[in-house]
């Protein structure tokens, strides 16, 4: 990814937690990376795009 990117806070939701290696791998840094692995609750979304427009997302799926 390009230095604007970099600072970019990403939020990943999937059933394949593989899915998680591949953005990684493919650019993005994981201390910018939020990842749910679904199936999540509401809340659990809620709580993690919160944490993103914050810009402290978590490394820790829920």
């Amino acid at each position: 990814m390009g230095l604007a990117q970099a600072k970019l806070h990403n939020l990943a939701g999937s059933g394949f937690p593989i899915i998680k290696c591949i953005l990684l791998l493919h650019g993005v840094e994981a201390a910018n990376l939020a990842f749910l692995q679904k199936p999540f609750l509401p809340d659990d979304l809620v709580r993690e795009v919160r944490e993103v427009l914050d810009g402290s997302p978590r490394n820790e799926q829920h």
